[in-house]
């Protein structure tokens, strides 16, 4: 039987019908073996296990599939609803570089990046189609610390503008780091990021995705910018846990009632109209029940 994980098709993937590569003409798979081996700007800042800057705990790795791969940004990369091909990096993104930042040797987030340079009338661009953090690892901040960090690279080799592909889960996401879609970002830059997916550097973009994009800011100090990212997840994070107000433990100290709920289990009986709270012992058997609750 044919294998469901190559002839599926999930929401995101790319609007060109997939076909294997011994179905593809000798042109376009000799286009395709050319992305293989294009050359980044990127590839000046690759390395495996390089410090975070402004985030001493954690390391990333960037590069290609051969330096940043393995089952861990496999699965990572394909808890986004991209097409099986495109998150395995065979796709029109074979020549892609791929980031992740971990802690230790647990990947937390990652994703796949391109730099497109066209001519020098037009800006170079730094395109995102997947980024996505370990499912035990969402709505912890990690997502936001590797947007930040790609933003810091990315500007450090003079790119001056930043693309996603935002699927419908995504959007605010990408709103909250900044992000419009190309009719709502100024007229000067919406201008010339049409140009350039114009010029055919891009692939198409997915299914029920939207691009979105943002001019990136001039390079600043290393880790500048992962810091401040940092401080308003932790400034987010304390604000979230205040707004659900007190435990049940300090509710009970405030108020000077017992915690119940917190307390050892215990056993109720009724007495009459009076409820008692028996401690339940593990270490003796629960006590006889009296004549009246029989």
């Amino acid at each position: 039987a044919m294998s469901t994980r190559t002839t599926r098709a999930r929401r995101g993937a790319p609007d060109a019908e997939a076909t294997s590569d011994s179905s593809r003409p000798a042109k376009q798979q000799r286009s395709m073996r050319q992305k293989e081996t294009k050359r980044s700007p990127l590839d000046a800042l690759a390395g495996k296990g390089k410090a975070v800057p402004g985030a001493p705990d954690l390391s990333y790795s960037l590069g290609g599939v051969a330096e940043v791969g393995g089952a861990e940004v496999e699965r990572v990369l394909d808890s986004v609803e991209m097409d099986d091909q495109v998150a395995a990096m065979r796709g029109p993104y074979a020549g892609a570089r791929r980031i992740a930042i971990c802690r230790g040797v647990r990947v937390l987030a990652a994703a796949v990046v391109e730099v497109h340079e066209t001519t020098a009338s037009l800006p170079s661009v730094i395109e995102i189609p997947i980024l996505a953090s370990a499912r035990s690892e969402r709505r912890k901040g990690f997502g936001s610390v590797l947007h930040a960090l790609i933003t810091e690279l990315a500007a450090s080799v003079g790119v001056q503008a930043i693309l996603v592909c935002a699927t419908p889960e995504a959007r605010s996401f990408w709103l909250r780091q900044g992000y419009h879609t190309l009719a709502h970002c100024p007229p000067a830059l919406a201008t010339e990021l049409r140009a350039v997916i114009k010029s055919g550097v891009m692939s198409d973009p997915f299914r029920e995705t939207v691009r979105m994009a943002q001019a990136l800011p001039r390079a600043g100090e290393p880790g500048a910018l992962v810091a401040s990212t940092l401080r308003a997840v932790a400034s987010r994070s304390a604000s979230s846990q205040s707004s659900h107000g007190l435990s049940s433990a300090e509710a009970a100290r405030a108020l000077g009632y017992e915690d119940l709920s917190g307390s050892a289990a215990a056993l109720f009986q009724v007495e009459g109209r009076k409820r008692v709270r028996v401690p339940c012992d593990a270490r003796a058997p629960p006590a006889a029940p009296s004549p009246r609750a029989l």
